[in-house]
């Protein structure tokens, strides 16, 4: 752990995903940990107080200093995903004449599209990213990004797509991480790296839709020749379905998130079984008792997902390539794992579907790290492997103390040494140890959840 780690943070509106990883040159990209930790201070995927993030960003962090041993000093972060603007920007540069276009070239017309966008940013407005669609030579147009390093020509013009965000947003994130005592390298846009690590070339060159369903917000990136060509997202996602159950069915919120992830499901006449289970619950404070069918959950669930998803495949259709998504839709983020969700998707708009994770031939970790709500986190990592000069961490100082007793010195008051006593004789029968009373608090989650067993009819 004493080389060059990079550390990341997904700023989730439910979630903190932190890792650290590291490239040890073998192909693959190590992550030393990955962890997930409640987040605060952030609604539709956007900073809004700065405070209750800080906190919740203290407390990530401290977790993992003392489970690796080390130092955070900085992290890289993902920017908002909605509230974003695109606009299409052009620029161009003059190439000695006879010489072959080099990736420095590339970098210095990047360079500049930067500039030209920030004179094309409204007042409050950052760039967040840019991302190349197309050059064009003096001899031939269009060409695209993987094919124009290494051809002749004296004039070299780029077509880039520009995203723009608040820069009061990107503010609430530096004082955030001020507050957790942890260096701010640069907030990134990261939908086009997102998809490296979760699509397939092919996929990305055929074409494909990238849907992240989030907590509180959701975007859809669309890949066609292996660029991203338009992103688009909307303010709500998992959080409103949670809502919706609270306010429909008379619960807490706590209970209503529970309830969604271990028994919710779409399309309740797909459900089998399950369709026809009730869920019993006790409020243990008051005594009142709330059942639910499995189907109504269903359908309240069902109700606001294609809201969702009507408004992504609008994205799509805004995009002019809803006709050409040969590889359909990919989904990932922490409502991807919805039961039937892929088939939704299928149903009403006719494109295959699959759920998304990081990987396996980029990254080198454990199972906990392949999940589709770790592929924002892989974005970030993929992002600035590469480009990061400084390790983010160093070993953290131990402090040993002159002598450790043993714990059981501590706690344990040590008997004086006896002369050895002769064994008892047996006992002619054997004897039960006293059966141990039941603990009034030894309660299972099953009664905690549906109450006293009283009815065993029709309960999960």
């Amino acid at each position: 752990m004493e080389g060059k780690n990079i550390v990341t943070i997904d700023l989730g509106t439910q979630k903190l995903g932190l890792s650290v990883a590291t490239d040890e040159g073998k192909g693959q990209i190590k992550i030393l940990c990955y962890n997930e930790f409640p987040s605060d201070g952030i609604s539709r995927g956007k900073v809004l107080n700065p405070s209750k993030l800080g906190a919740a960003l203290k407390r990530a962090v401290d977790d993992t200093e003392r489970f690796l041993k080390l130092k955070i000093n900085e992290a890289m972060v993902n920017i908002q995903k909605y509230d974003i603007r695109e606009i299409s920007v052009e620029s161009g540069i003059d190439i000695s004449e006879g010489r072959c276009i080099t990736a420095e070239d590339i970098d210095n017309l990047e360079n500049m599209v930067w500039s030209d966008a920030r004179e094309n940013a409204e007042s409050g407005e950052d760039v967040l990213g840019v991302v190349a669609q197309s050059f064009d030579t003096n001899d031939e147009v269009s060409v695209g990004v993987k094919d124009i390093v290494g051809m002749v020509a004296e004039h070299l013009s780029g077509h880039y797509k520009a995203y723009l965000g608040r820069s009061s947003y990107h503010n609430n994130i530096e004082a955030a991480f001020n507050a957790a005592g942890v260096k701010v390298v640069r907030p990134v846009f990261i939908p086009a790296r997102v998809g490296e690590c979760v699509l397939t070339p092919a996929e990305m060159e055929s074409g494909v839709a990238l849907m992240d369903i989030g907590a509180g917000g959701s975007s859809v990136s669309v890949f066609y020749n292996g660029t991203m060509r338009h992103y688009g997202a909307i303010p709500f996602g998992g959080n409103s379905i949670t809502g919706d159950i609270r306010n429909l069915c008379g619960i807490d919120e706590h209970l209503a998130e529970n309830i969604k992830m271990g028994y919710g499901g779409l399309m309740p006449d797909k459900l089998a079984s399950l369709g026809e289970k009730t869920l019993k619950i006790t409020d243990i404070a008051s005594g009142s008792k709330v059942e639910i069918t499995a189907k109504y959950l269903s359908e309240i669930i069902t109700a606001r997902t294609r809201e969702i998803l009507d408004a992504l495949l609008y994205e799509i259709q805004l995009s002019g390539y809803a006709d050409k998504l040969k590889n359909g839709v990919v989904v990932v983020g922490g409502c991807a794992n919805t039961l039937n969700i892929c088939n939704m998707i299928k149903e009403i708009s006719g494109y295959n579907a699959r759920v998304g994770a990081p990987s396996r031939k980029k990254f080198d970790a454990d199972s906990s790290f392949f999940t589709a709500g770790a592929s924002a986190s892989a974005g970030l990592i993929l992002q600035f492997m590469g480009e990061q000069a400084n390790a983010c961490t160093e070993l953290a100082e131990e402090t040993v103390p002159e002598s450790t007793p043993d714990l059981t010195e501590l706690f344990t008051e040590q008997p004086e040494p006896q002369e050895p006593q002769p064994k008892p004789a047996k006992p002619s029968k054997p004897q039960k140890a006293p059966k141990e009373p039941r603990r009034p608090w030894a309660r299972s989650f099953e009664t905690l959840l549906f109450g006293p067993d009283d009815d065993e009819d029709n309960k999960i």
